[in-house]
């Protein structure tokens, strides 16, 4: 079975390594401040740009094809679009997670991404993908459409 590369980050597993004795409210805290870090540092060098860039393509893009969706979430991330498209006519999550589908970089999609769908009542109560940061990160996405 292969590992996906986002299922654990690098920050991640070296805090747990190097500090077993630190609660892990205290991890989670220093691997937040790691992702500010680089998201900053990311936005910095023009990369977050075209990822937030790439992130409203595709939510206008998924309003497009589907009207049912009411929102749409960006998680930040300095390597890929993570996305929530809050959907009523979706069925329940049925194991409490978040579970977004994944999707490499082509051609045509030049960031790769992870976007998942879930009930307007999920929102906030279900456990975010490693990776994604908490739901206090998402900020809502304008849809509307092309003019």
């Amino acid at each position: 079975m292969s590992k996906h590369p986002r299922n654990k980050s690098k920050g991640l597993r070296r805090l747990q390594k190097n500090d077993l004795k630190t609660k892990p409210a205290d991890v989670m805290q220093k691997v937040r401040e790691q992702a500010r870090k680089a998201y900053s540092e990311a936005k910095e060098s023009g990369k977050i740009g075209t990822i937030l860039a790439e992130a409203r393509r595709l939510a206008l893009e998924a309003t497009e094809y589907d009207p049912d969706i009411r929102k749409i979430y960006w998680f930040p991330h300095e390597e890929e679009v993570h996305l929530i498209e809050i959907d009523e006519n979706t069925v329940a999550s049925g194991t409490g997670h978040v579970e977004p589908f994944y999707f490499d970089s082509t051609a045509t999609e030049p960031v790769p991404s992870g976007i998942a769908i879930i009930r307007p009542d999920e929102y906030g109560k279900l456990h975010m993908p490693e990776g994604w940061g908490d739901w206090d990160d998402g900020e809502e996405l304008e849809i509307g459409t092309r003019s």
